[in-house]
Formats: structure tokens, sequence, C-alpha cells
């Protein structure tokens, strides 16, 4: 699972350097994105709810984790 998620990361990163310097974003789409991200973040959290201990603990940092990931994409 790691190994994929690792894998997915880099694969987002790989994309984003091919995209050119001049590519930005409306207004709508920024917000869109930030909305979107929010949105995965509670979600992540709510999957979160039912584990314990150490479990929970890594599971509501993998969720931040990700979620800066999405907000820093916007």
């Amino acid at each position: 699972m790691k190994k994929q998620l690792v894998a997915a990361i880099g694969g987002l990163f790989a994309a984003g350097a091919l995209l050119p310097a001049h590519a930005t974003l409306s207004q709508v789409d920024y917000q869109a994105g930030k909305a979107r991200a929010e949105a995965e973040y509670k979600v992540a959290k709510e999957r979160c709810a039912p584990l314990a201990g150490n479990a929970k603990d890594i599971c509501q940092a993998e969720a931040k984790g990700q979620f800066k990931i999405a907000k820093a994409d916007f």
C-alpha cells in the first residue's frame, strides 16, 4: 500500500513538472480545487473515526498530509 501511495505521489509531482510555467488557474478553478481538497480531507478524517490508539493517530496524520499536498497543488 505504501509503495502504491509513494508511486502515486511521485506521478503527481512528475505531471506537475510537465505543466508549462505560464499555466494559471482562474479564481473559480482555484476555489473548486480548494473545496474538493477540503471535502476529501473531511471524508478521510471520518474514515479514521472508528480506529483507536496509534492506528487512529497515523490515519489522521496521513489524511492531514494528503490534504496539505492537495492544497499545495492549488
